[in-house]
């Protein structure tokens, strides 16, 4: 479960609490009254967790304002959303009685319309909460029926989508109610489309709409790059992995859920109109019950039908169109077919339609050279299609030595020097292609460099093996493999004579690789202690990556960039006062402890600065406490954006450096009202007119109406920049 607003009520604010609605008892009802105790309520406060993994971001949190619960709603749907999907009303109410005016603006009952409680909807009403046409249009979307009528017969607002957001989302129950009850409604709702989020042009009909979701949920899940992608793309996730028929399971359910809608629409809506789009999709989607009575209907489709239904693999619609439509198809059939690796579809195709695959840049034998189906590319190549360079390219890159060797026998279609760049293919394939006469251009330095880099041990020694010069690599072999931690490259290569620089033990270092460190330091001069005196600070900028990869909930790496650091100062490579500022930027303590203790270049201001900005408090006070160098307003100000409060108050306290109103109005763009008021309570320097106009306009009305009650006699004509070694916090905060 994920935390959805968390702070803790004091004691004495839950007696408060108490002791308010006890007098709300005697007078009349209570602002919680229900079948929810006072008690809950405020434990229901306290404790607000959501399940639904939709909400898990905090939206909004609570602080204590005179004893009394304050709401900070910086994301204020997201509380309407806890009540109304947990069914709530108490907890609502509750809330409600001290924000009406939020509750009742524009937007609340839009927002809840949608949810599958109704209670909090109708309350909202009772209590003359104002709508849109939103409020239908979302209850439509979510197919909720009952708040439909609710609005139909109570409400005057409307709707502008409805029809189309029902019948998009496959509602039909709700399709049926608005035509029965409002005939006429219905009729302006399905002609006007022009306001529609779906698409910019006025065209669209509403029956496309029926199978619009179901089209673009099928080609993302088989196409996650998009249809129109090159072999590269189309095939670089498979890894060469055979894609078995079917590819797409229909669910039958579904199918017959769209089927019952356009037989509605149809039979109901006498001036329903239609385009080649729905049959499209209904081809893409594989649903044959609605193709068939489509074309029973006489609502014909595009050549699209036919390439759709090859391309995801429906050879009964394919065969269906086929026989029973003249439309026909393109290219785009065989070469999607091509992409799945859809052999039954592919031979059905050259067999009744004899429609060709494309011949530039990508085709269908490259599809399948790239999926490793080498039973598809020879039947292509034995009923005389054409190909392209990116077919071989495709092979070598999975290492698929047999497709190799048949496009070299049997194309004349060659690869470019590329082909062997960045990427991990076998040995077999490089010894088809060494043996290959019109092939030498493959060969080039950046080829075997790629290779050391991806740590291919047994290709870059058949490279080197082989070689037909002297030298078959540059120095980026050894700094790449080093880089990446491939030691036995890097000793292969070392000894059979080839060159560095001092990249490779700077790599090396950053990348947390200490058995290649050492072996550099030990048998390279390019990488010794007086050639690399970047080396130690290499190895701190590698606490970036480890402290992601911890954030990731990867390996802990810390321990080992301390190690590298700590080598290395043992055989005295220097440090610089951009190593220490670099471990202190991402909390790596332990490393700032060493570096202070047994290196003499101190660090710089950004250290603390960093620090206090990504909330490392730990190395605030011992940078404060052992060292000179202190920090810059900087500190405070990004402390101040990022929320970091003990920081904050740390520096105010303890330090002479003070902050800029970059502070406050980071504070304010980051909604940290904790933070605004603790600088306005304490601090001169105010904020910048820019705050003002920043939450006014945004979501933090709170904190704007604090700025207004406190600091508007303090707040600048101009915006002062942030005095932070980022980018304009604003800009960040977009």
């Amino acid at each position: 479960m994920n935390n959805f607003f968390r702070k803790k009520l004091s004691s004495s604010s839950s007696s408060n609490i108490k002791s308010k609605n006890k007098k709300n008892d005697r007078g009349g009802s209570s602002s919680a009254s229900g079948t929810g105790s006072l008690t809950e309520l405020t434990s229901k406060i306290n404790n607000l967790f959501i399940g639904d993994e939709q909400f898990t971001s905090t939206f909004f949190r609570d602080k204590l304002d005179h004893g009394k619960p304050y709401f900070v709603f910086g994301g204020f749907n997201s509380f309407v959303s806890f009540c109304t999907f947990n069914g709530d009303l108490e907890l609502f109410k509750y809330v409600y009685t001290t924000h009406k005016e939020e509750f009742n603006g524009i937007g609340c009952m839009d927002f809840c319309s949608g949810s599958p409680n109704i209670e909090i909807l109708k309350y909202l009403h009772e209590q003359g909460a104002r709508c849109t046409t939103l409020a239908m249009d979302n209850a439509c979307s979510h197919g909720r029926l009952e708040a439909v009528k609710f609005l139909h017969y109570n409400r005057t607002e409307g709707g502008t989508l409805s029809l189309n957001n029902a019948i998009r989302e496959g509602f039909l129950d709700i399709v049926q109610f608005l035509h029965v009850e409002n005939r006429a409604s219905l009729d302006q709702a399905g002609s006007s489309h022009s306001s529609s989020s779906l698409s910019s042009s006025s065209d669209v009909k509403t029956l496309d709409l029926v199978l619009f979701r179901d089209a673009l949920e099928i080609e993302h899940t088989l196409f996650p790059h998009g249809e129109n992608t090159s072999i590269t793309a189309a095939t670089a996730p498979l890894d060469g992995e055979d894609y078995e028929d079917p590819i797409y399971l229909v669910d039958k359910e579904l199918e017959k859920q769209r089927l019952d809608m356009i037989v509605y629409l149809l039979e109901h809506r006498s001036k329903e109109k239609w385009s080649t789009i729905l049959m499209d999709n209904a081809a893409k989607c594989g649903y044959l019950s609605i193709v068939k009575y489509l074309t029973k209907k006489k609502i014909e489709g595009s050549p699209s039908a036919i390439d759709n239904a090859a391309t995801y693999g429906h050879l009964s619609i394919v065969e269906f169109l086929h026989q029973n439509s003249t439309q026909g198809c393109t290219r785009k059939a065989l070469d999607g077919a091509a992409k799945k690796g859809q052999f039954k579809v592919i031979k059905y195709l050259n067999q009744h339609l004899r429609m060709d695959c494309s011949a530039e840049h990508d085709s269908a034998i490259g599809f399948a050279a790239g999926l490793g189906r080498f039973d598809i590319v020879k039947y292509l190549h034995e009923n005389g299609h054409h190909c392209c360079n990116g077919a071989m390219e495709a092979a070598i890159r999975i290492g698929r030595a047999d497709i190799v060797q048949y496009l070299l026998e049997n194309r004349t279609e060659r690869c470019g020097p590329e082909a062997l760049e960045n990427v991990t293919t076998t040995v077999e394939v490089l010894k088809i292609l060494r043996a290959a006469p019109d092939l030498p251009h493959l060969f080039t330095r950046a080829c075997l460099d790629s290779l050391a880099g991806m740590g291919n041990f047994e290709a870059v020694k058949f490279l080197h093996e082989s070689r037909t010069e002297p030298n078959c690599c540059t120095a980026a072999a050894i700094d790449e493999a080093s880089t990446n931690g491939h030691l036995s490259v890097v000793t292969f290569l070392h000894e059979h004579g080839y060159e560095c620089t001092v990249a490779a033990i700077e790599g090396a270092a950053r990348g947390g690789h200490i058995d290649c460190v050492k072996y550099l330091h030990q048998k390279r001069r390019e990488c010794s202690p007086q050639n690399a005196p970047n080396a130690i600070h290499n190895a701190c900028k590698g606490c970036e990556t480890t402290a992601a990869n911890t954030a990731a909930g990867g390996a802990n790496t810390k321990e080992m960039q301390l190690a590298i650091i700590r080598y290395l100062v043992e055989n005295n490579y220097s440090s610089s006062a951009n190593a220490m500022d670099e471990a202190a930027k991402h909390g790596h303590g332990d490393i700032v402890f060493y570096l202070n203790e047994n290196t003499t270049q101190g660090c710089t201001t950004a250290a603390m600065d960093d620090a206090s900005g990504n909330g490392h408090i730990n190395i605030v006070h011992f940078l404060h406490y052992n060292r000179t160098e202190g920090c810059t307003v900087a500190a405070m100000d990004t402390a101040s954006y990022n929320g970091q409060m003990e920081i904050v108050k740390f520096l105010h306290f303890n330090r002479n450096e003070g902050c800029s109103k970059a502070a406050m109005d980071g504070a304010v763009f980051s909604g940290k009202l904790n933070i605004v008021e603790f600088l306005n309570d304490n601090r001169t320097e105010g904020c910048s007119s820019l705050a003002f106009m920043y939450s006014k306009s945004r979501k933090f009305k709170h904190i704007y109406k604090y700025l207004e009650q406190n600091q508007s006699h303090n707040a600048s004509t101009e915006a002062t920049p942030p005095t932070t070694n980022n980018n304009n916090i604003l800009q960040a905060n977009e």
